[in-house]
């Protein structure tokens, strides 16, 4: 299929890619967490840490929330977390974000537990 009449939103000019790792901590109720640096990112992987599983159904939800509208927001994953204390998420080839997309986890526990969430990716450095 041949694509045309479309126009380029954003260029992406970097030419080198600086790895960075974002840390949380979440000890109650729901988690609701938006990673958004301001810049051309690149998602790598997500790890996150209940310190007890649930034992009834709690649903973690990974979405892209983009800059262009609530049409171009993907669902990344939808994961039951009842007995679950640990998940990890690797992309082999790195999702990109455009500069204003947003990286949304969200997940409701009305019970006391430490969540660790970890995001690992590189964001764009244009020389």
């Amino acid at each position: 299929m041949a694509l045309s009449n479309f126009t380029v939103e954003e260029e992406i000019p970097a030419k080198q890619w600086i790895d960075f790792a974002f840390f949380a901590t979440k000890t109650s109720g729901a988690l609701n967490l938006s990673i958004y640096p301001g810049k051309v990112w690149k998602l790598r992987e997500i790890r996150v840490h209940n310190s007890v599983a649930f034992g009834s159904v709690r649903d973690l939800t990974i979405q892209i929330s983009a800059v262009k509208g609530s049409a171009y927001n993907t669902l990344l994953l939808s994961q039951a977390m009842n007995t679950v204390q640990d998940l990890f998420v690797y992309y082999s080839t790195p999702l990109l974000f455009l500069s204003d997309d947003h990286l949304n986890l969200s997940m409701y526990a009305s019970i006391a537990t430490v969540r660790g969430i970890s995001v690992l990716g590189s964001w764009a450095v244009s020389n």
